[in-house]
């Protein structure tokens, strides 16, 4: 079984690279000096030995026109080069999603989407498409101001700054510790699929408002944490509907608390 990963320098790509390193599985990495997801012809070596690729890379907070073309067009071209190069019998396309897709708030939001409709018609006996759509994911050397929410509010906790909050703090969403989003890549990465084109969604269950997660670390820390609430307003609700239809097919599940995992993530970048 042969695996090629994009995004292996990301933030979940790294941690994916320790887990198949750790279980000493053949894998390869997409390579910029020879690969290019905007030349499709540069792919083949990429993906023409590949069972199973694990397209990971994309970008978040970038212009409407960077958003579109690298998580969007850089998709459609990977997909274009396993059509034209791939020899296997069929390969099985991970695509790692957003459950901000189901708000469809922003253009974030659309680049992934309208990548998942190009996966499911590209999916065939030929390519199998897998979409994980991961809640917000976080843990040690998660970005603050890019990454996740809580990356910023344990990164500023940690140098002593007051938390600046969007509204009142009871805006809600679904977390995921990046070593339980980990493990649901490599568990999609065993699944034998069912179907030419599935989505699952990695997600806790469970929706935890900014006030809350400041209340644990609150408790981690031992004190009081200084938070300024402003008048700008954020949709309170973010990752609904929450359906761990992964438990079902492969048997994923969370294993890592809010707390434990906001422990990790704090005690990490206190080194």
């Amino acid at each position: 079984m042969k695996i090629a990963i994009t995004g292996s320098t990301g933030f979940l790509g790294s941690y994916l690279v320790r887990e198949l390193k750790n279980k000493n599985t053949d894998f390869i990495v997409l390579d910029k000096e020879k690969h290019d997801l905007f030349d499709v012809d540069s792919l083949q070596s990429f993906v023409e030995n590949a069972d199973i690729i694990c397209h990971l890379a994309g970008v978040a907070k970038k212009s409407p026109e960077v958003l579109l073309r690298t998580n969007t067009l850089g998709t459609i071209n990977l997909l274009k080069a396993i059509k034209k190069f791939n020899k296997r019998a069929y390969c099985k396309f991970i695509f790692a999603s957003s459950r901000h897709v189901y708000p469809m708030r922003n253009v974030y939001a659309y680049s992934k989407k309208i990548a998942e409709e190009f996966i499911e018609l590209q999916s065939s006996e030929g390519i199998k498409g897998i979409v994980l759509r991961f809640s917000n994911v976080y843990g040690p050397n998660c970005k603050p101001f890019l990454n996740s929410i809580i990356a910023t509010l344990v990164f500023q906790t940690g140098s002593g700054q007051v938390l600046t909050i969007n509204g009142d703090g009871n805006q809600k969403r679904d977390y995921v510790f990046v070593a339980d989003a980990v493990h649901a890549l490599v568990d999609a990465i065993k699944y034998i699929p069912r179907k030419n084109y599935e989505v699952f969604d990695i997600c806790a269950g469970k929706l935890t408002s900014l006030n809350e997660i400041i209340a644990v670390l609150e408790r981690i820390r031992g004190k009081k944490i200084g938070v300024a609430y402003n008048d700008k307003k954020e949709n309170e609700n973010w990752d609904l509907p929450l359906n761990n239809n992964a438990e079902k097919a492969f048997g994923w599940t969370p294993k890592v608390s809010l707390e434990e995992g906001l422990g990790l993530t704090m005690a990490s970048n206190e080194k």
